[in-house]
Order: structure tokens, then sequence, then C-alpha cells
């Protein structure tokens, strides 16, 4: 696994995410853990996700979220040049899901550094973008980390846009999850799970999607 998804980080985002795959494939989706640590009683950080049977990292956008480990559910791909199936498209738009992506990437580097307080509050800056009572829950929490979640939130919209792929659920069993690249090198991660921090993993969903529907006759 490790060594495949080292041949495929050579490909540049832009030549899979924007090449002429068609984005209204669906992918099936194992949760196997939840995020690393807890804030106001919710689960925060990355959680360990298998898509079309590849292990990696993603990130959760649902405040609502009711997945637990062991859920599997199928999920729509789509990315920034059609997100026409993603859940939060009418809500935030594009620019929403970059800001996301953006944040994500910050999330993953915190996950790396062992920062679960800065994990906790990222994760409620991203949350709060698609949905504003994360951050009114947190304000009650506690506004220290309330505060650094807002300046999270505004600081991702000046930032420019990341590179993402979005893996939302086609029934209510699931979650949506995005995959995003980190802001830090990992060359030579502890186990093959960090590459999840590559953009990788998403070139790699979609390579097999492309695979599985070329021999199943799918446009």
């Amino acid at each position: 696994m490790k060594t495949g998804l080292r041949l495929l980080g050579g490909l540049t985002v832009g030549a899979v995410l924007f090449s002429g795959i068609s984005l209204a494939q669906t992918a099936s989706v194992t949760l196997n853990r939840l995020g690393n640590a807890t804030m106001d009683n919710m689960p925060v950080g990355p959680y360990e996700v298998t898509i079309a049977g590849i292990s990696t990292l993603a990130i959760s956008d649902d405040y609502l979220d009711t997945a637990t480990p062991g859920n599997m559910w199928m999920a729509e791909l789509s990315s920034r040049n059609d997100l026409n199936g993603a859940q939060w498209n009418s809500v935030a738009g594009l620019s929403g899901y970059e800001e996301a992506a953006y944040l994500g990437s910050e999330l993953l580097a915190a996950y790396l550094s062992g920062n679960q307080i800065a994990e906790g509050e990222i994760q409620f800056a991203v949350w709060g973008i698609f949905d504003p009572a994360a951050l009114t829950n947190l304000e009650s929490y506690n506004k220290t980390y309330w505060s650094a979640a807002e300046a999270y939130f505004a600081a991702a919209v000046d930032n420019p846009e990341r590179p993402f792929a979005v893996f939302t659920p086609v029934s209510t069993s699931g979650t949506e999850l995005m995959i995003v690249r980190s802001r830090v090198a990992t060359a030579e991660p502890g186990a093959p799970l960090l590459l999840g921090f590559d953009i990788a993993s998403a070139c790699a969903v979609l390579f097999v999607l492309r695979r599985y529907a070329k021999r199943h006759g799918a446009v």
C-alpha cells in the first residue's frame, strides 16, 4: 500500500482532479476511527477511513456527524470543479469548501505536531463554515477555545485555495468527509495512514474509480 501510494504521489493534483474523469461516481467508505482527541465532548482531529480499499486520513465537515467506527457507506466523489453533489454546496459554495480545505491542512499539521487543543479549535472552525451552531456551542463551552477557533475561521477567508476531494454519503448512514493536502512534509511517514496527509490518496481513489468505470462500461 505504501509503495503504491508513493508512486501515485508523483501525479500532480491538477492532472488528476481536473482530468476528464467523471466525478459523479461512488466509492465505499469505512470509518475505522474517529478523531484522536475531544473538545466539548465532540471527537476532533482527522478520521482514519478506508475509501475504495485505500486507507487514509480524512476531515469531517459535518458538526452533526453521527457515524461510528465500523460504519460503511457509499459516497459520491466531487471536487472544486463540480460540487453539485456536495452536502454543503448550497450553503457555502466553492469558497466554503476552499476555506475548509485550508483549515483541513492546518488540522493535519496540528495532528502531526501532537497539538490536540489546536486540533479541536481548528475542527470547530471547519464545522463553523457550514454550521454556525458549532462555534456558538464552543463559545458556551470555553471562550478561549472559541476565540482561537474564530481566529482560524477568519484566517481561512484570506488564504489561497487548496486541492481537495469531497466524499458525500448517498444515504443517511454516513458523514461527509474531505481529503486535503497537508502543508507539512511527510517524506518518511511513521505509518501508511500518514500518507493520507497528501492528496495522493485522492489521486489513488480517482484512479481506482476510473478503472472501475471503464471495466463496467460507465461513461
